[in-house]
């Protein structure tokens, strides 16, 4: 009934206690798959994937049940932590002992009672009934692996996010000796670099970085391997992936992914307190970003073959993503091949700023995103290497190299497309939908994720809404993640664009301010 974790004593101190998503056995009552108990030989055990989880609450974790239960090799560490009320985690989260000295209890407030995390339900009734199991489902709703202190989000590399008092140069341009800074918006430029000075804008860059060089996985101590590594690989599988992508270009393979993975540890890394961030697990919330990349794959690059002639018998839609690595009218041999239609290439600014070096380099879709144009070509480069000119000069690059096909898709999911918020910031719960974009039907759920793909296809019932929604929604069902109903909305009644007074506005660019005696401006446009 229980896997022994590795390497995982815990201090042995008396209930209530709370441990970095450990539960204590003696308060726990309700197990779900993958949670994590610890019990008073000072042992931290694991309840695994069975058919029945609740089983796990009829059998006391102790050593001498070894002999019957696997032991699990994989499992993350974790550190017993004591702690008092009140406790400030993601949320602020009150003692319910302390309830009665506020002067109302709001539906999202939490408070921390059993040695768990209790949302209110039932405003009327909260103040007055002690958040227990009796009455989880009438007046409280019990977070699900949701100890009092959380795990700590993912640390800024300092590398990946420079700070801003290093001395060293990006490169020697025109920001030279020309540092700048905004305390309206919490950015600055120091040395050429662009810095956050505030937690929020750290965590908003380090989000959207690339790790350069890519760190290499270690598969013999996956310990080694930074935390999304981690929790890719204990959720998604060689075998998962062969499931998922048997009729994939012989380019895209687990490996690759995992590099590519890799290079973006803000994918699966990190966790939100917005939308139904603050109700699942790490582990879940990367199953759903999986699941909401993967949808989008089925629809950019799958092959849409319902007889399953040419995807190897699968006839599922949902599982034939990754069938392409470029646009087929635009590969070399195709009719179209290197012809203005098939150049994608922007003028104007964008010419200046993402040049190509010769007028027969075509930047038409390449990866598993369909990755176009030079304004995303450049951009992209230069996150994945320092140096624009690398995929602007052999853009095929991305359709060669499997994980920089991969890695091209992650890119666009993780970085923000003013107004529009970055998809991970939307699936991960950082992303919260102010007046404006309800306004708009702008809300949580993967709906919003198809509008950041392309606003064009929101707004009416379109045949693209409809069949990323159904391919999220077969996924999310091969994850089973237990996801809000309304999580699994389209874009169909959104406006085909998010508000330039939304929340997913951030600064942008530069530009030329007009006004005497400044040369730049920060938009976000």
């Amino acid at each position: 009934m229980w896997a022994l974790t590795r390497d995982t004593p815990v201090e042995q101190i008396p209930s209530p206690i709370r441990f970095v998503n450990c539960f204590d056995w003696s308060l726990d009552f309700l197990f779900q798959r993958n949670d994590y108990v610890c019990d008073n030989t000072g042992f931290v055990w694991k309840c695994p994937a069975l058919p029945d989880t609740l089983k796990c609450g009829d059998v006391t974790p102790s050593t001498s049940t070894l002999a019957t239960h696997s032991f699990d090799a994989t499992s993350t560490d974790y550190i017993g932590v004591k702690v008092t009320a009140p406790v400030v985690t993601d949320m602020l989260c009150y003692d319910f002992a302390q309830v009665t000295a506020l002067t109302q209890v709001e539906p999202q407030d939490a408070y921390c009672n059993a040695g768990r995390v209790w949302l209110c339900l039932n405003t009327a009734q909260c103040a007055s009934v002690e958040p227990q199991t009796d009455v989880a489902g009438d007046v409280w709703y019990l977070t699900r692996n949701s100890p009092v202190v959380r795990a700590p989000p993912s640390p800024i590399d300092p590398d990946v996010i420079p700070d801003c008092k290093k001395d060293k140069l990006l490169v020697d341009g025109v920001w030279t000796g020309n540092d700048w800074s905004d305390s309206a918006t919490g950015y600055s430029i120091r040395n050429g670099r662009v810095c956050g000075d505030t937690d929020q804008t750290k965590r908003s860059l380090w989000s959207s970085s690339a790790l350069n060089p890519v760190p290499e996985i270690d598969t013999v101590d996956p310990t080694n391997n930074q935390r999304n590594v981690q929790v890719v690989s204990s959720v998604f599988t060689q075998a998962d992936w062969d499931h998922l992508f048997s009729a994939a270009n012989p380019v895209y393979t687990y490996d690759n992914f995992m590099k590519a993975i890799a290079a973006f540890p803000s994918v699966c890394g990190e966790q939100g307190t917005h939308g139904q961030a603050v109700t699942l697990s790490l582990e879940d919330i990367c199953r759903k970003e999986l699941a909401t990349m993967f949808a989008h794959f089925a629809q950019e690059t799958g092959a849409h073959d319902s007889t399953g002639a040419s995807t190897n018998g699968v006839t599922e839609a949902w599982r034939q993503g990754l069938y392409l690595v470029e646009d087929p009218a635009c590969a070399a041999g195709a009719p179209s091949a290197g012809s203005w239609a098939c150049r994608h290439f922007q003028g104007g600014i964008w010419a200046t700023a993402y040049p190509a070096p010769d007028a027969s380099t075509t930047y038409h879709g390449r990866g598993a995103k369909q990755l176009s144009w030079n304004y995303n070509y450049g951009p992209f480069s230069r996150t994945m290497f320092d140096d624009q000119s690398v995929l602007l000069d052999a853009p095929q690059k991305v359709a060669e190299e499997g994980w920089l096909a991969i890695a091209s898709a992650f890119w666009f999911y993780v970085t923000p497309q003013s107004p529009k918020p970055s998809m991970h910031d939307i699936v991960s719960g950082f992303w919260n939908p102010n007046a404006a974009e309800l306004n708009a039907n702008i809300r949580h759920g993967f709906g919003a994720t198809i509008n950041v793909v392309n606003g064009n296809y929101c707004g009416y019932d379109s045949v693209d809404d409809q069949n990323r929604k159904n391919y999220y929604e077969a996924l999310i069902n091969y994850f089973n993640v237990p996801v809000d109903p309304n999580d699994l909305n389209s874009c169909s009644t959104q406006t085909n664009n998010f508000p330039w007074n939304g929340s997913g506005v951030v600064p942008s660019y530069f530009t030329n301010s007009g006004i005497s005696g400044q040369q730049c401006s920060l938009v976000s446009w």
